[in-house]
């Protein structure tokens, strides 16, 4: 210990731009919108050479459904960083639900022969050939992304129409039995809840805090959150001052 001795602290190898950057994506996590677009700004500013200031407030605008706006920004990103695969794939999106599937074709080919690992991009590209019926490219694509992510929903989802459209009937049942393991099952829930109210015990260990010993009072006390028929983790969040549950 230096006692009566103050020490500098040692200087941070962070830069002020991943300082802002990473605090703009913990604000654009939150949705807080314009703060994030703020600090995004802020590195836009102070490092004009670098392209990821543009990007990353145009992704902001993008999220908002802002899409002209957001266009804007990914152009001034271009003219720093000409052929940045991650703007063009963004500029694809905001063409997309934009309804200008031309344009988004342009801007998101080249991203999936760049990135043939990327699943994402071609489920949107097979998402676009699908809506202009053009079955065999959209098929390609959703096979491809399955090739990179085996349990795709999106994928298995619209390969079951592709197939479909093609003929090949065996395929396309296939893929509608593979939809229906991997996809989101709202009922679930309820045979989870029918578990829990059989088994009180298992019940109250998911709840985040609980106390042993007063066995009748927590048995009581997981019966009234079963009741609400929601998880008991989320209700215990919910009505226990925790944080509350983003919107739906």
């Amino acid at each position: 210990m230096n006692v009566g001795e103050t020490t500098p602290p040692a200087a941070s190898s962070v830069t002020p731009f991943v300082r802002w950057t990473a605090y703009g994506i913990a604000l654009l996590d939150k949705q807080e919108f314009t703060a994030a677009a703020a600090a995004f700004r802020r590195t836009a500013v102070e490092y004009p050479k670098l392209a990821d200031g543009c990007i990353n407030e145009g992704i902001v605008l993008y999220t908002q459904g802002r899409y002209a706006e957001a266009l804007k920004l990914f152009a001034a990103a271009d003219a720093i960083a000409p052929e940045n695969m991650r703007a063009r794939y963004y500029v694809g999106l905001c063409y997309r639900w934009q309804y200008q599937y031309a344009k988004a074709l342009a801007a998101l080919v080249p991203v999936a022969r760049a990135y043939p690992r990327f699943g994402q991009v071609d489920d949107d590209l097979g998402w676009i050939y699908l809506l202009n019926r053009r079955y065999p490219e959209a098929r390609l694509e959703f096979e491809a992304a399955l090739a990179v992510d085996p349990d795709d929903v999106v994928a298995h989802k619209w390969l079951s129409g592709m197939y479909t459209a093609l003929g090949e009937k065996g395929l396309a049942a296939e893929e509608a039995r593979q939809t229906a393991q991997t996809k989101d099952d709202p009922a679930a829930l309820w045979r989870v809840l029918g578990y829990w109210r059989a088994n009180l015990d298992v019940a109250r260990e998911v709840t985040p805090g609980h106390i042993h010993g007063d066995e009748d009072g927590l048995n009581a006390e997981t019966k009234q959150i079963l009741n609400t028929q929601n998880p008991p983790s989320m209700v215990w969040i919910q009505h226990r001052g925790g944080y509350p549950l983003p919107p739906v």
